[in-house]
């Protein structure tokens, strides 16, 4: 996604070949920043919404459901799924918590 996006930051700056800039230059230049950056932020926005909704709200309940199944179940074989959840929980411990379990998420609530 984010090579697409410069590439059509590119394109509308004119900015070819013989012309060559960093990545980063062309974010200044254009006042815009990485498409991948924007989702992980808009995630992160609906994770603390979720988190601040009372537990009997359904995506509370589905949260609670899909770390106890996680935390009982010995896994799949192959290339794990990408899920929602599965990453959240990459995006949340890149600002140094975890998300794996039950615990885990009854202590972002607190921290939400």
């Amino acid at each position: 996604m984010d090579t697409f996006h410069r590439s059509q930051l590119r394109h509308i700056t004119r900015t070819h070949y013989p012309k060559k800039i960093s990545n980063s230059t062309l974010y200044k230049r254009c006042h815009a920043e990485p498409v991948s950056a924007f989702i992980k932020r808009q995630r992160m926005r609906l994770l603390g919404h979720v988190l601040r909704m009372p537990e009997s709200t359904p995506a509370q309940q589905s949260m609670e459901v899909y770390f106890q199944q996680k935390a009982s179940s010995t896994g799949n074989r192959g290339r794990p799924r990408t899920t929602i959840a599965t990453r959240l929980s990459t995006d949340v411990e890149g600002v140094r918590h975890h998300l794996r379990n039950c615990q885990n998420l009854l202590r972002l609530r607190e921290v939400a």
